[in-house]
């Protein structure tokens, strides 16, 4: 199983940027797999030679981006390089013959991971306290999605059971109230985009 990633908040005093980078989470139960391997087997066996070539030349771009998260890029950074990979998976499927529309559709569903962590961070830029973490209560909807798509555990069910039983008898009425920190969000979701466009490339390479 591979690790899943926390986000690591870095100052950069020098300029006033802020930097997103990849690290070790506790709270991400697991990645999600990219699709039924067989399926995915078939459908790369009836590439021809040049549409091989087009989509791994893309998702060298993919793994790019998830290599620069590891050591830290800013939101406006990430956004342009989203841009980008929006501009050249739209390329793709222009290029790609009939036969390669459906592995388009995978790299298409890596984007999707990009596109929604830049939302997740686009919404936590302005926000202070509480708010800095998403919940079931403010924002329901990003969060079934990091619970039910991407395995994030939320807290305080990610708290050892001793911490969580305390918690939730000190909490009261706000006990029914759960939460994932922005940085554990953004990792989870950034953690399934780089293993499944590495799942895709080696498939695709062989």
């Amino acid at each position: 199983m591979i690790i899943a990633a926390v986000v690591v908040l870095l100052a950069v005093v020098a300029s006033g940027a802020v930097l997103l980078m990849m690290g070790d989470s506790s709270s991400v139960a697991g990645n999600v797999p990219a699709g039924d391997g067989s399926t995915n087997d078939a459908l790369v066996e009836k590439l021809s030679d040049d549409d091989r070539k087009a989509v791994l030349s893309v998702l060298d771009q993919y793994l790019a981006v998830s290599s620069k998260l590891k050591v830290g890029m800013t939101y406006k950074d990430y956004g342009d390089a989203v841009a980008e990979l929006q501009v050249i998976t739209d390329k793709l499927r222009r290029t790609l013959s009939e036969d390669g529309s459906a592995i388009h559709e995978l790299v298409a569903a890596v984007l999707d991971d990009y596109i929604f962590a830049l939302s997740i961070w686009k919404k936590k830029i302005g926000k202070t306290g509480l708010q800095e973490d998403i919940s079931n209560d403010w924002d329901a909807s990003e969060f079934l999605m990091l619970t039910k798509q991407y395995g994030v555990v939320p807290y305080p069910d990610a708290f050892p059971k001793e911490l969580r039983e305390d918690f939730e008898q000190k909490a009261g009425r706000h006990a029914a109230r759960k939460w994932i920190p922005y940085k554990e969000a953004l990792s989870a979701v950034w953690q399934k985009a780089s293993t499944r466009s590495e799942d895709l490339h080696a498939l695709v390479s062989k």
